[in-house]
């Protein structure tokens, strides 16, 4: 048989001659060496065995002696210690039953002893020929079954890179690195201002038991059952992957962990991109010449956190900010004024939002503030913050007139009271119109006192002004001597005692005892979620303050023949405002919510105790 030079250079390889013949045993020995093979012999069994249990052989050329003379249990014994090798078995004439024995499980041949030179390496060489061709397809299977893994892998983690929202990016994330790794429960980090930040959790797990900022590191690390993964992009760690495996299973192998390894590789780069275009977009996407966002991008900004509202159960407010005199602006005063003018308006109201609040140009003279992670209370407080900074700002001048920018604003919360955004606009346009029919606004008291309005309101011309209040929001009362009280108490009770809502009681009047000792019972649930805070006309001592409540006390004797309450909360407001009259007292009660909300402001104005709230 003739073999090309790459058929030779594959023959080559290691062979085993067991014989008790020692002449026959290194006669074969000198024909095999010669042609470049490495070959070992022995002339004992005990010696054979040793040599395959501690080596690797690619052929083994034996006599019967392994199996005792038995053609079955030498090829037995020869395959279970040589692993993949060829095995030829070497038979006496007398003994070629044992060699066709030996061919039935499993050697490779037999040959006659002694052995014919040409016939044995014409059978060697088949053999090892057959050999590396096997070998060479079993590599080649587990380089493909390698290779098949690894695709899976990488078709797994492109959809990492065509997600452009952060949320829904960072549980593709979790999800792909636990299917790939078989993980039970996975945590995202994302780095912020030096420190990593809670983003997403997938399963179940301990996240406030965690420390991720010592688990950060260059190169991806195993601790008991958790698997961490640094997401590194450009030299910089930009997040934290915690996976874990389920109780009982074995800790992630390194199969696993080079899949996580490659799905951190994407999982970086799709995050960093993602972040890098929402820092140019928060950079380049704002209104021509202003601090404010362009619709475009705000519009697309609102429906994510729309979608992580509904998603993830969070709350959100939009906020709109109306300048209501913007025409007869524009019709006074050049464009350039009253573009400046809204300007610094803006600039203003950025001075009291938070870094995650947003500012848009709806229209000119409205805009759009959306505040996320922020209820209908939390709006009302932003809403008050708001007016404090443009107090004194608001007016447009020139050397010949001035006028002064009336603003109105409202919101609307998703995803409880709407889901998207002409919704939440409709919603708030009804607010709107509700408030500019409002009595505070139709009795021009915005710029007016607490005591100031009391006093109009409780004076005899008081009742003519409800004919500019919207009907049945309003209306005065005679009240007893100590029906103020059962009044108060009837309406805070319930309150209190209704489904819990953020909200806050505001009392005041000569006799603070009945109310403190009646409304404790219900400020010192848990459920409690509404403060209660009294003004006296005399000074009780801090150790008198009811659970849940502050008394604060005044001194400038308004409240000797006075008193009100003031409540105020997320779907609530009530206004009751009385002056002794003679035996009994005359009132005035009105459930409108802005009326409410502003102479909460104002009273926090007059005796100065925001710092108590």
């Amino acid at each position: 048989m003739t073999l090309n030079s790459t058929q030779q250079n594959i023959h080559k390889g290691r062979l085993l001659v067991i014989d008790a013949d020692q002449q026959m045993r290194l006669a074969v020995e000198s024909i095999f060496v010669l042609q470049g093979y490495e070959v070992v012999g022995s002339d004992s069994w005990p010696e054979a065995r040793q040599l395959l249990q501690s080596e690797n052989f690619d052929l083994i050329l034996s006599d019967l002696q392994a199996g005792q003379g038995r053609g079955e249990e030498t090829a037995k014994t020869l395959l279970a210690l040589g692993g993949a090798s060829e095995v030829l078995v070497g038979v006496f004439p007398a003994q070629i039953q044992e060699g066709r024995a030996a061919l039935c499980h499993g050697a490779t041949a037999y040959l006659l002893q002694p052995y014919d030179s040409d016939e044995l390496e014409i059978l060697v060489d088949r053999s090892l020929y057959r050999h590396a061709e096997a070998e060479s397809h079993l590599r080649l299977n587990r380089e493909n079954s390698e290779l098949q893994r690894s695709r899976d892998v990488l078709l797994s983690c492109l959809p990492l890179l065509q997600v452009d929202d952060l949320d829904r990016l960072g549980d593709l994330v979790l999800d792909t690195m636990m299917e790939l790794c078989a993980a039970e429960t996975g945590i995202l980090w994302l780095s912020g201002n030096g420190e990593l930040h809670l983003h997403c959790v997938r399963g179940l797990s301990a996240v406030g038991a965690l420390a991720p900022e010592t688990a950060v590191a260059a190169n991806l690390s195993v601790d008991q059952h958790a698997l961490f993964v640094p997401l590194a992009a450009n030299g910089r760690v930009i997040g934290l992957v915690r996976l874990e495996s389920a109780v009982g299973r074995e800790l992630f192998n390194a199969e696993a962990q080079q899949r996580a390894e490659t799905a951190g590789t994407f999982a970086a780069v799709a995050l960093s991109a993602l972040l890098r275009r929402q820092e140019v977009e928060h950079n380049l996407l704002r209104a021509p010449g202003s601090q404010a966002y362009n619709m475009i991008f705000f519009r697309d900004h609102l429906e994510k956190e729309l979608y992580a509202a509904k998603r993830y159960d969070r709350k959100l407010t939009l906020l709109k900010v109306v300048i209501v005199n913007y025409a007869e602006l524009t019709a006074r005063f050049h464009d350039r004024q009253v573009n400046d003018a809204g300007e610094m308006m803006v600039a203003t109201i950025l001075t009291v939002l938070r870094d995650t609040d947003l500012i848009c140009s709806l229209l000119p003279g409205q805009f759009y503030i959306l505040l996320p992670e922020t209820d209908s209370w939390g709006a009302l407080m932003a809403q008050r913050r708001i007016r404090k900074a443009l107090r004194g700002q608001l007016l447009i001048s020139d050397m010949k007139k001035n006028l002064p920018i009336r603003v109105q604003m409202r919101s609307a919360t998703a995803p409880f009271e709407a889901t998207t955004l002409p919704e939440l606009d409709q919603l708030i346009e009804s607010r709107l119109a509700t408030l500019r029919s409002s009595l505070l606004i139709r009795c021009q008291f915005e710029e007016a006192g607490f005591w100031k309005i009391v006093d109009t309101l409780l004076a005899p011309s008081g009742p003519q002004l409800l004919r500019k209040a919207v009907k049945g929001s309003a209306t005065f009362l005679p009240l007893a001597d100590g029906e103020f009280t059962a009044l108060g108490l009837a309406v805070c009770q319930e309150l209190l005692g209704a489904v819990p809502v953020r909200g806050v009681i505001l009392w005041g009047g000569p006799d603070l005892t009945t109310p403190r000792s009646l409304l404790s019972p219900f400020l010192a649930t848990p459920e409690t979620r509404t403060a209660l805070y009294l003004l006296g006309a005399t000074g009780p001592t801090a150790g008198l303050d009811p659970p849940g409540g502050i008394t604060i006390p005044v001194g400038d004797g308004s409240l000797s023949d006075h008193a009100f309450l003031l409540c105020l909360g997320e779907d609530y407001a009530y206004a009751l405002l009385a002056r002794r009259s003679g035996a009994g007292w005359h009132a005035f009660h009105s459930n409108d919510g802005y009326f409410v909300e502003n102479m909460f402001a104002k009273v926090q104005e007059q005796y100065q105790f925001q710092a108590q709230i």
